[in-house]
């Protein structure tokens, strides 16, 4: 029978409680007990140090090693499970590790010297940056192994003895599992993979320590088995291990399936391991502004802008068969974000049912290419520049996880190696969600600020292929039957009445409602075809999706409109844009004014309306919202943009964008030529992105000398700058030397030489407040307690009292009496402090403290110590 419980010291009326009957197993054969302990041990042991010793590919003899760790396992195994004996055996064991020690300290010193050396080599050529070597004597290979080897023996006898008393004494298979992982850890952390069958001996030992985790993590645990309390000691069963070679062969299986050179990390992880070692971009997410996030945009929440002129981004514009181009004489839009419903109070994206009807009649990131399609299918040789170019992107301080791209994006772009994927019709935006995208590059075309309609696209394709020409390209194409051909050539004469007949039924070519039937689309290539198809279908979307307002607004804005004069134009169609929008830009110039420190939104009113109407002041944000709601208003289809509006600078040099280049502007539909940035916001010396070129009219700019300055005067404003190379954390300061050209591997490449002693000194940090933090709060829990327990109002302190005592019963419960109520007299007590009229007397609360006292003294001894710290330490218990 077990031993009873002894009573309260302080209540001689606390009756004698004993537990339940329970039956203890039989102790486990000591020499089976003996033998299963030194095979976990050397399996985990060795499995470990294989993994290490393959990883950082030491030279190391490994007869000795493994005689020498057999032998202290043994021996830690016999020293934590023999009855008798202990003190001779651990004697043994410490003499024949001195004698070692003095016989080989020398070469051992030498030995540590040559590992760490290769460890740390290891690590210089993953991390790409240079770590201290130790000075060691040359030798030859024989001598590196004999020293190493020696060294690694003076290690294994504490190493085995650890773990044969993590396993064997204290039977924590968590603490062993911790301990064996911890040394793999050091070489997986830096992607330092070790050999497969090392790693396959340490899987087995995990695969042990899981299926005997019930026996080892249980020593006193009592246990209720069909209405028997059974107390589980190590009684371990040889079935365990029976199930080593199944687990082997599996693991066999694994490899001849998978190979170890075809393994690949899946992509969460490396997007996990880049949020690591670049940086997760939390500062600039939390700084807000423009650009600083690509999921809504909360107009009532818009307060004061400020910009401290540092450095957000580089870029660096590759101009093709730009060699004549010194320098491109306007400023490019690199947006992150587009707002597609207004809600009166913020720019939403478009919402998840309009974006699966776009994607029954599109594949992703066609809209967001079509300007470029155009140019490459249907050019218009004098309309605008049309150059091709590449765009280099650094991010510096903006996030990462935003990506800024131009908008002529090439038609033939592939973003699966920029990390990149297509935010419906609108933006793109980083893929690796923990740590973004911090450099890439992408091709694209560049677009005048004026779009051109769908139907004078098709009508000067037809002129220039068809009209004047009418044997040329389409002959070859379609006209295999003579009967049509002659039908259609006669049709087609140089007046061009072909066309005409294609329009006839709208008023002229600049109709977003353009079709054409289906024979007049036969002569076009496929990939025209599919095009005229996309278009089409994209502008009845365009209609629908892109002219929504709140109803409430919708009226505000026809009365604004009305007063200010501002129509479009009728029976012009898209021609008719440009009358309006230099209407709306006279009404936003001559009523309205740039600032920083506008008037906040009252609470429940409408954005937009008190802007135009009471306010008439803001920054880009404002004048952008409102542009695009008055001409939502108008019929012309509009959406709200913000990025960054930079300078396209010198060809081949690096241009140095600051935080206040930061903008939000209007995109314009254009059926021919897909969504147009325009500037709508007031020109001010506070806002350089404002200005034609994103450069305030005071900053001088002239062609760098190559000494490094650039020849840049001194200003946060955008500047040229020569570099050698995209840096991953470019500097400010512009290096000398013309930049070569870098493909989307080679930033890669840079971006995998970030080095990690910014995350080294995070991690430490975090290690080195810990133990601090735990400290803490147990001090304050104990502090709280102690105030509660002492307050005025015994009545409430004996109830929180008697709380704290359930939480010491139920633990010190878990440990030996099993389903053992708590004294009676506990809950007398509490029952009176809670409905009682008298508050109690001190004498009658006395009781519950000690008793909480005594308890926490005993929990203090009686529990383990990984479950004793966490109790007092995490949970605050005692």
């Amino acid at each position: 029978m077990a031993k009873p419980h002894p009573a309260s010291d302080l209540d001689p009326r606390q009756e004698l409680l004993l537990d339940k009957p329970r039956l203890q197993l039989a102790r486990p054969n000591v020499f089976f007990e003996i033998f299963f302990y030194t095979l976990l041990v050397l399996l985990g042991g060795f499995g470990a140090l294989c993994c290490f010793y393959t990883a950082f590919q030491l030279e190391l003899n490994a007869a000795p090693l493994l005689l020498m760790g057999t032998v202290y396992a043994i021996l830690g195994v016999l020293q934590t499970t023999l009855p008798k004996g202990r003190v001779i055996v651990f004697a043994a064991g410490a003499l024949l590790w001195g004698i070692v020690l003095l016989y080989f300290s020398q070469e051992a010193a030498e030995g540590a010297g040559r590992v760490l050396n290769q460890i740390l080599q290891m690590y210089s050529g993953k991390l790409h940056v240079t770590l201290f070597q130790f000075a060691v004597p040359e030798a030859k290979p024989r001598e590196i192994a004999y020293t190493g080897t020696a060294f690694a023996a003076m290690l294994l006898p504490p190493y085995f003895w650890v773990l044969s008393y993590i396993l064997a004494k204290r039977k924590n298979a968590l603490a062993a599992f911790s301990f064996t992982g911890g040394i793999l850890s050091l070489a997986l952390a830096v992607s330092i993979l070790p050999e497969f069958w090392a790693v396959c001996m340490l899987l087995l030992f995990w695969c042990m320590l899981l299926l005997s985790s019930p026996v080892l993590g249980r020593r006193h645990r009592v246990m209720d088995e069909q209405r028997r309390f059974i107390v589980c000691g190590a009684a371990v069963r040889p079935v365990l291990l029976a199930l080593l070679p199944g687990a082997a062969l599996c693991m066999l299986l694994v490899y001849l399936l998978f190979p170890q050179d075809a393994y690949a990390r899946p992509h969460l992880i490396n997007d996990l391991r880049s949020g690591f070692v670049n940086g997760f971009g939390l500062e600039a997410l939390l700084e807000g502004g423009q650009g600083s996030n690509n999921n809504r945009i909360s107009l009532d929440s818009l307060r004061d802008r400020s910009y401290s002129g540092k450095t957000a981004m580089r870029v660096l514009f590759e101009w093709e068969d730009g060699e004549g181009l010194q320098e491109y004489p306007q400023k490019d839009y690199l947006k992150s974000f587009v707002g597609s419903v207004y809600t009166g109070r913020s720019w939403e994206k478009l919402p998840r049912e309009d974006v699966k009807e776009l994607e029954e009649f599109m594949t992703p990131g066609r809209v967001q290419n079509m300007g470029a399609s155009f140019e490459n299918l249907f050019p218009v040789p004098q309309f605008g520049w049309g150059l091709h170019y590449t765009l280099a992107v650094e991010n510096v301080t903006t996030n990462p996880r935003c990506l800024f791209t131009p908008y002529g994006l090439s038609s033939g772009e592939n973003i699966s190696g920029l990390q990149a994927e297509y935010v419906a019709d609108g933006f793109l935006r980083s893929s690796n969600f923990f740590a973004g995208t911090h450099s890439y590059k992408i091709n694209a075309v560049s677009s005048p600020t004026q779009g051109m309609s769908y139907g004078v696209r098709l009508y000067q394709h037809w002129e220039d292929n068809l009209i004047n020409q009418p044997l040329g390209e389409y002959r070859q194409a379609y006209f295999d039957d003579e009967g049509r051909e002659q039908a259609l050539m006669a049709a087609a004469n140089p007046q061009g009445e072909l066309f005409e007949e294609l329009v006839s039924d709208h008023n002229n070519l600049y109709s977003r409602s353009l079709k054409l039937p289906d024979w007049a689309k036969q002569p076009l290539s496929k990939e025209r075809r599919a095009l005229v198809n996309l278009t089409e279908r994209y502008n009845d979307f365009v209609a629908e999706k892109y002219l929504q307002l709140p109803e409430e607004t919708q009226k505000v804005l026809n009365e604004f409109r009305s007063e200010h004069g501002l129509s479009m134009p009728k029976g012009l169609g898209e021609a008719g844009y440009e009358v309006f929008f230099r209407q709306l830009e006279s009404v936003l110039n001559e009523n309205y004014r740039y600032t920083l420190t506008p008037t906040p939104v009252p609470e429940g009113r409408d954005f937009v309306d008190f802007f135009l109407n009471e306010s008439k002041s803001g920054y880009c944000v404002h004048f952008a919202t409102a542009a695009v709601a008055l001409c939502r208003s108008a019929g012309i289809p509009a959406r709200y943009a913000e990025g960054y509006a930079v300078p396209s600078g010198y060809n081949g040099m690096w241009v140095d964008v600051p935080d206040k280049n930061a903008h939000a502007w209007l995109e314009v539909y254009y059926s021919g030529s897909g969504w147009v940035p325009l500037e709508v916001t007031p020109t001010s010396p506070d806002a350089p992105a404002t200005y034609y070129n994103a450069q305030a009219p005071s900053i001088t700019v002239v062609e760098g000398n190559g000494t490094g300055t650039g020849g840049v005067s001194p200003s946060p404003s955008p500047s040229p700058s020569p570099s050698p190379s995209p840096s991953v954390r470019p500097s400010p300061r512009a290096s000398a030397g013309p930049s070569p050209s870098h493909s989307p591997e080679d930033l890669e490449e840079e971006e995998a030489r970030r080095p990690l002693w910014p995350l080294a000194l995070i991690l430490l940090g975090l290690l080195m407040l810990a133990p601090l933090g735990l400290c803490a709060n147990r001090v304050l829990r104990r502090r709280w307690r102690k105030k509660a327990f002492a307050q005025e109002d015994r009545s409430k302190a004996a109830l929180l009292l008697y709380a704290h005592l359930l939480k010491l019963h139920e633990l010190q419960a878990s440990l030996y009496y099993g389903d053992r109520k708590p004294p009676e007299y506990w809950e007398q007590t509490a029952l009176k402090a809670r409905f009682g009229r008298d508050m109690l007397t001190l004498e009658e609360l006395q009781p519950l403290a000690a008793d909480a006292a005594r308890i926490e003294r005993e929990l203090k001894e009686e529990l383990p110590t990984d479950r004793r710290l966490y109790w007092q330490y995490v949970r605050g218990l005692f």
